[in-house]
């Protein structure tokens, strides 16, 4: 039972770092959002962009932050740039467990990485 606790408490934590670190990025969580809805798949800058309803300028940065961070992935497919959720279990796992949160708990997320 202790044991339980303390892995749930160390993957809280870890949903909380991410929060922390791009939740002050309205486009970075975003495109986490959007692409731990869709771990498997690739997208195009510009099918991203539509998708979070942002403009495709205002998405290279973030984009840029979260592949340097290790938790997008861009490859390159018939001379495009596309970009997925990294395969990295550790990042990527943790990212569609970000999403699966109800309200409450994404609520509770916020204020913890807020204090």
């Amino acid at each position: 039972m202790q044991e339980e606790i303390r892995e749930v408490t160390e993957v809280e934590d870890k949903l909380n770092n991410i929060v922390r670190v791009y939740g002050d990025d309205h486009c970075s969580l975003d495109l986490l959002m959007f692409l731990g809805k869709h771990p498997h798949a690739r997208f195009s800058r510009m099918a991203i962009a539509q998708s979070i309803d942002a403009q495709r300028l205002n998405i290279d940065r973030p984009l840029k932050q979260l592949i340097t961070a290790g938790l997008i992935r861009m490859y390159v497919e018939n001379g495009l740039p596309v970009y997925a959720l990294t395969e990295d279990e550790s990042l990527g796992g943790l990212v569609t467990q970000l999403v699966s949160l109800d309200w409450y708990k994404w609520q509770t997320m916020l204020k913890r990485s807020n204090n």
